[in-house]
């Protein structure tokens, strides 16, 4: 997988702020994917800036996750989602409580960017 490098050379992770679903923590099969997927946060940028409709931004992404190979993903973290990034080489974890994400850097049994 191929992941989304910002102008600084940082590694762009999705994380779901809002209560009630985690973008990526909620969808088992898939899971840190989600969250640095280029392909993916290249589509979160495009409709964060284009859509102003929730319900429309959630049915485009819905449908392009399917598009490029995501099934049944579920897509109530999309509300809240938004791009941080971290430098190359951070471990990282994302967390989640009743939905909320948080983005965890720096311990050794973490996914190392």
């Amino acid at each position: 997988m191929e992941k989304y490098i910002n102008e600084h050379g940082q590694v762009g992770v999705l994380i779901s702020s809002g209560f009630g679903a985690g973008w990526s923590t909620w969808n088992d099969d898939y899971g840190m994917d989600l969250a640095l997927d280029k392909r993916i946060i290249e589509k979160f940028i495009h409709l964060s800036e284009n859509v102003e409709d929730y319900s429309q931004a959630k049915k485009e992404m819905e449908e392009f996750l399917t598009s490029i190979g995501y099934e049944k993903v579920y897509c109530g973290g999309l509300e809240g989602l938004y791009l941080a990034f971290v430098d190359k080489g951070t471990p990282i974890r994302i967390d989640e409580y009743d939905g909320a994400e948080t983005l965890e850097e720096g311990y050794n049994d973490y996914t190392t960017l």
